[in-house]
């Protein structure tokens, strides 16, 4: 909200300056110097008749902002700024939300009669985020009356995380299931060839092993494995919500201008390599967001993606935390399903309470747990040998930003972040070792380095 109008400094300079030109013909008897100051007076005048002269009596501004629709992260979304009672003021200047083409906001400055503005930003984060808050300042004729600067009402919204395409998962063989996209141990109806057997009356036709036949005269029947689906937990490790050391903002008005010269330029430098064909202004922003992501952004993102291509493969998708206040959407399918989930992961905040004991996580037998944790320390590992002890299928997938991490981190911390790095290493080899595939999210294509550790895997075998 603005405060009330007031005069500015230039009301009571204008207002000086006619007086000191009065005073000082009449005092001198020169009628000129009066005749000098008849035209500033004059506008004075006509300033103050054309809005009431009382700063009190005139209703201050206010500026408001709504957004509607469903919103998602890394999308555009419109912004409607609704501008009243601007009756008395001759235009008006407000601070817009951030965007594309100027990441520091941008400021417009309108006509008085105008009630309405629209714009664009894009919703980069995930969860409940303030998308706006339009800032405005009016100012009255002439510029002698002002009201402002003042913050308007914060606009909160919730941003579901977007789906990252990542297709389905090759799992191991499963055990169980009558019908789905996965391999399963039990011999059926697919396409996964076991052996050949002697053809039995009652077989179908379609089963005969046509080229056994033409080879060996004698007619053979394929016994293959039958496909499955499964029922599926993503379980996020929401402890600790670890990331990069951000830059401080900049505090003095010279660090300021120099931030704002600073994105000039790359705004500059953006524009060229977008017409030479290069990557923009948004192919920028992605990636200083991608390298301000956090645990907790990597677990969201990585449950997102998992959890949509299972959902696409026909399986049963649940989401659970592992700490001790855990949070639960049971097992379900369909795109409706999907969108629990992605309402689930917004709301979604780091909670430092202990982990849970498998034993109460309510895990149906037969399920695959996909644990996604930054594995800091060793209740997280403890807790996937303990699901894959009790006959779950177990895949980890390690969201630490340890890269960025890293790279942000100072001289001084680097020495002890080197030695967490070499304690973590040695636990994720550990479960490796334990025939737990771990899998890292932030090096990308996760579905590459679960075929590469299952090859290593049935090699060892």
């Amino acid at each position: 909200m603005t405060g009330p109008w007031r005069r500015t400094a230039a009301f009571y300079r204008a207002l000086a300056l006619v007086v000191f030109a009065v005073g000082m013909g009449l005092a001198a008897g020169r009628a000129d110097v009066v005749i000098l100051g008849a035209p500033l007076a004059l506008g004075l005048l006509l300033a103050l008749l054309a809005r009431p002269v009382r700063p009190a009596a005139m209703a201050a501004p206010r500026s408001a902002a709504s957004v509607g629709g469903t919103l998602v992260s890394r999308s555009t979304v419109g912004v409607t700024t609704d501008l009243d009672d601007l009756a008395d003021a001759e235009f008006a200047t407000v601070l817009l939300p951030d965007t594309t083409a100027r990441p520091t906001g941008s400021t417009r400055t309108v006509a008085g009669s105008q009630t309405q503005l629209k714009s664009t930003l894009d919703s980069r984060s995930w969860g409940p985020t303030m998308l706006a808050r339009p800032d405005l300042m009016a100012a009255g004729p002439d510029g002698l009356t002002v009201a402002g600067p003042g913050a308007a009402q914060e606009v909160w919204e919730l941003v579901l995380p977007a789906v990252h395409a990542t297709p389905p998962l090759q799992l191991p063989p499963i055990n169980g299931g009558w019908a789905g996209a996965h391999l399963s141990r039990r011999p059926g109806q697919g396409n996964d060839l076991v052996d050949l057997r002697d053809y039995a009356p009652g077989d179908r036709m379609r089963s005969v092993h046509w080229r056994a036949y033409a080879r060996l005269g004698k007619l053979y029947t394929r016994r293959t494995l039958s496909d499955a689906d499964v029922d599926l937990m993503l379980c996020l490790d929401v402890r600790s919500n670890l990331g990069p050391r951000l830059p401080v903002e900049p505090a003095s008005l010279i660090d300021r201008m120099l931030a704002s010269i600073v994105d000039t330029v790359r705004l500059i430098r953006d524009s060229r390599s977008e017409r030479a064909g290069g990557p923009g202004t948004r192919e920028r922003l992605d990636a200083e967001q991608r390298a301000r992501y956090t645990t907790l952004d990597h677990a969201v993102h990585a449950a997102t993606a998992i959890g949509s291509a299972q959902l696409g493969a026909g399986d049963r998708v649940g989401v659970m935390t592992v700490s001790s206040d855990r949070r639960q959407i049971r097992p379900g399918s369909g795109t409706r399903h999907l969108q629990r989930i992605r309402y689930f992961l917004a709301n979604l905040t780091a909670s430092s309470r202990r982990v849970t004991p498998v034993a109460y996580w309510g895990l149906r037998p037969g399920t695959v747990v996909i644990l996604c944790s930054p594995l800091t320390d060793d209740a997280a590992a403890v807790a996937a040998a303990d699901c894959a002890a009790r006959g779950h299928q177990v895949l980890v997938i390690d969201t630490l930003p340890g890269e960025q991490i890293l790279r942000a981190a100072g001289g001084n911390d680097r020495d002890h972040l080197r030695i967490l790095t070499l304690q973590r290493e040695l636990r994720l080899e550990s479960l490796r070792r334990a025939g737990i595939p771990v899998l890292n999210w932030e090096a990308g294509s996760i579905e590459l380095q679960l075929a590469t550790m299952l090859k290593a895997l049935r090699g060892r075998r």
